[in-house]
Protein backbone atom coordinates (compact mmCIF):
# COMPACT_ATOMS: atom_id res chain seq x y z
CA UNK A 1 0.00 0.00 0.00
CA UNK A 2 1.51 3.39 -1.05
CA UNK A 3 1.40 6.36 1.86
CA UNK A 4 1.08 9.57 0.15
CA UNK A 5 2.04 12.48 2.05
CA UNK A 6 2.67 16.06 0.99
CA UNK A 7 5.69 18.12 2.40
CA UNK A 8 5.22 21.77 3.43
CA UNK A 9 8.81 23.43 3.61
CA UNK A 10 9.84 26.82 1.60
CA UNK A 11 13.40 25.79 1.58
CA UNK A 12 13.99 23.31 -1.17
CA UNK A 13 17.51 22.29 0.01
CA UNK A 14 15.53 20.77 3.40
CA UNK A 15 13.18 18.20 0.83
CA UNK A 16 15.18 15.28 0.63
CA UNK A 17 16.43 15.04 4.13
CA UNK A 18 12.96 15.36 5.41
CA UNK A 19 12.06 12.76 2.57
CA UNK A 20 14.98 10.44 3.89
CA UNK A 21 13.68 10.85 7.14
CA UNK A 22 10.23 10.14 6.90
CA UNK A 23 10.74 7.62 4.52
CA UNK A 24 13.02 5.60 6.59
CA UNK A 25 10.22 5.85 9.37
CA UNK A 26 7.89 4.11 6.62
CA UNK A 27 9.16 2.16 4.36
CA UNK A 28 10.92 3.46 1.39
CA UNK A 29 9.60 1.51 -1.22
CA UNK A 30 5.32 2.75 0.62
CA UNK A 31 6.06 6.39 0.83
CA UNK A 32 5.51 8.67 -1.71
CA UNK A 33 6.07 12.59 -1.39
CA UNK A 34 4.80 15.64 -2.81
CA UNK A 35 6.23 19.28 -1.93
CA UNK A 36 5.53 22.93 -1.89
CA UNK A 37 7.30 25.54 -1.17
CA UNK A 38 4.50 28.06 -0.16
CA UNK A 39 1.30 28.52 1.36
CA UNK A 40 -0.59 28.88 -1.85
CA UNK A 41 1.28 26.04 -3.86
CA UNK A 42 0.39 23.66 -0.77
CA UNK A 43 -3.47 24.79 -0.94
CA UNK A 44 -3.71 24.16 -4.57
CA UNK A 45 -1.87 20.63 -4.09
CA UNK A 46 -4.41 19.70 -0.67
CA UNK A 47 -7.09 21.18 -2.47
CA UNK A 48 -6.47 18.71 -5.87
CA UNK A 49 -4.80 15.58 -4.68
CA UNK A 50 -5.53 13.03 -1.92
CA UNK A 51 -3.07 12.81 1.17
CA UNK A 52 -2.80 10.29 4.33
CA UNK A 53 -0.49 13.13 6.16
CA UNK A 54 0.49 16.40 5.71
CA UNK A 55 4.34 17.40 7.17
CA UNK A 56 4.40 21.08 7.27
CA UNK A 57 6.60 23.64 8.79
CA UNK A 58 4.85 26.14 11.15
CA UNK A 59 6.28 29.44 9.62
CA UNK A 60 6.02 30.31 5.81
CA UNK A 61 7.40 33.12 3.29
CA UNK A 62 4.30 36.29 3.53
CA UNK A 63 2.03 35.38 0.66
CA UNK A 64 -1.90 35.14 0.42
CA UNK A 65 -4.70 37.01 0.01
CA UNK A 66 -5.95 39.09 2.26
CA UNK A 67 -9.26 36.34 3.02
CA UNK A 68 -6.41 33.83 4.59
CA UNK A 69 -4.89 36.85 6.54
CA UNK A 70 -8.31 36.91 7.97
CA UNK A 71 -8.44 33.60 9.14
CA UNK A 72 -5.33 33.70 10.59
CA UNK A 73 -5.78 36.71 12.38
CA UNK A 74 -8.57 35.03 14.28
CA UNK A 75 -6.89 31.99 15.09
CA UNK A 76 -3.63 33.68 16.17
CA UNK A 77 -2.37 37.56 16.44
CA UNK A 78 -1.03 37.51 12.43
CA UNK A 79 0.39 40.86 13.02
CA UNK A 80 2.57 39.65 15.41
CA UNK A 81 5.01 37.98 12.45
CA UNK A 82 6.71 40.31 9.75
CA UNK A 83 8.52 38.34 7.17
CA UNK A 84 7.01 34.86 7.78
CA UNK A 85 3.20 33.84 9.10
CA UNK A 86 2.06 30.58 11.04
CA UNK A 87 0.47 29.43 7.42
CA UNK A 88 0.90 25.83 8.67
CA UNK A 89 -2.19 26.21 11.30
CA UNK A 90 -4.09 26.59 8.76
CA UNK A 91 -2.63 23.80 6.17
CA UNK A 92 -2.98 22.12 9.29
CA UNK A 93 -5.96 22.62 9.96
CA UNK A 94 -7.61 21.91 6.79
CA UNK A 95 -5.49 18.35 7.36
CA UNK A 96 -7.08 17.69 9.75
CA UNK A 97 -11.02 18.54 9.09
CA UNK A 98 -10.27 16.37 5.99
CA UNK A 99 -9.33 13.27 7.68
CA UNK A 100 -5.46 13.42 7.35
CA UNK A 101 -2.85 13.39 10.11
CA UNK A 102 -0.42 16.20 10.74
CA UNK A 103 3.20 16.49 11.73
CA UNK A 104 4.48 19.83 12.27
CA UNK A 105 8.65 19.92 11.84
CA UNK A 106 11.05 22.40 12.91
CA UNK A 107 14.77 23.09 10.99
CA UNK A 108 16.67 20.96 13.53
CA UNK A 109 13.64 18.16 13.78
CA UNK A 110 14.41 16.47 10.48
CA UNK A 111 18.03 16.77 10.93
CA UNK A 112 17.95 14.38 13.85
CA UNK A 113 17.81 16.77 16.41
CA UNK A 114 14.40 17.36 18.48
CA UNK A 115 12.60 19.80 19.36
CA UNK A 116 9.28 21.67 21.48
CA UNK A 117 6.91 21.08 18.87
CA UNK A 118 7.51 17.70 17.31
CA UNK A 119 8.98 15.25 19.57
CA UNK A 120 10.28 11.80 18.66
CA UNK A 121 6.73 10.62 20.19
CA UNK A 122 4.71 12.63 17.80
CA UNK A 123 6.57 10.99 14.96
CA UNK A 124 5.35 7.58 16.13
CA UNK A 125 2.12 8.48 16.09
CA UNK A 126 2.21 10.04 13.31
CA UNK A 127 3.73 6.90 11.41
CA UNK A 128 0.79 5.27 13.20
CA UNK A 129 -1.75 7.42 11.98
CA UNK A 130 -1.05 7.15 8.09
CA UNK A 131 -0.45 3.25 7.79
Amino acid sequence: MEIRLLVVEEDKSRWAGIKDFFAGKIGEDKAMFDFAATFVEAKGKLCSNTYKGVISDVFLPRESDESDIRILRAMVNADLFEDEIPYGILIGKYALMNGMAVMFIKDSYHRGGTAEICRKDDVGEFIKRIK
